[in-house]
This record gives C-alpha cells, sequence and structure tokens, in this order.
C-alpha cells in the first residue's frame, strides 16, 4: 500500500470534512421535514377524526327518526331515511380508506 504525502493527506481531510459537514446538513433537513411531516399527518389525523364524528353523529340521528317512523304513512320517509343511512355508511367507508395509515 502506498502511503499518502502530507499535501495529499491534507486534502483528503478537507474533502472529507466538507462531507462532513454536508452529511450533517441533511440530517438536520431530514429531522425538520420529518417533525413537519408528522405535524401534517397530525392535522389530517385530525380532520379525519372530526368528520368521523360528524357522520357518526349523522348516523345515530337517521336510525332514531328511523326507529320513531312507525305505520304506512311514514312508509316514504321511513325508505328516504334508510337510503341516507346508507349513504351514510358509504361516507364512512370512504372516509376510513382514505384515512392516513400509521
Amino acid at each position: 500500500m502506498n502511503k499518502l504525502s502530507a499535501l495529499d493527506s491534507y486534502k483528503l481531510s478537507v474533502i472529507l470534512e466538507g462531507q462532513l459537514e454536508k452529511l450533517s446538513y441533511l440530517d438536520a433537513l431530514k429531522s425538520n421535514m420529518g417533525d413537519e411531516m408528522a405535524e401534517m399527518m397530525s392535522q389530517e389525523i385530525t380532520r379525519v377524526m372530526e368528520q368521523q364524528r360528524h357522520l357518526e353523529k349523522e348516523y345515530a340521528r337517521l336510525v332514531t327518526m328511523r326507529s320513531e317512523l312507525k305505520g304506512l304513512f311514514n312508509k316514504q320517509k321511513v325508505q328516504d331515511i334508510r337510503q341516507e343511512i346508507l349513504v351514510n355508511n358509504i361516507l364512512v367507508l370512504i372516509l376510513y380508506r382514505k384515512s392516513p395509515k400509521s
């Protein structure tokens, strides 16, 4: 193996120090981006949970209305509410599929 001259050793040292500085900078960027990504995911999860709560309340309201409507006079209204419940359930499924996975 050949030994490096003092000048070559110095040049190599300068190059390695520069590369270490660049790696440190990239590591700092990665850490910051990770924090930002976590914040964005947190906001998205909060938004999805709020939508889900809204849909659950709407579902409960519709089920209550459906159970209160009895008799032939309310048959069309019961059918309409069943349709709304079905739409609500579909929205919950879509929301679940779009929600961020951890």
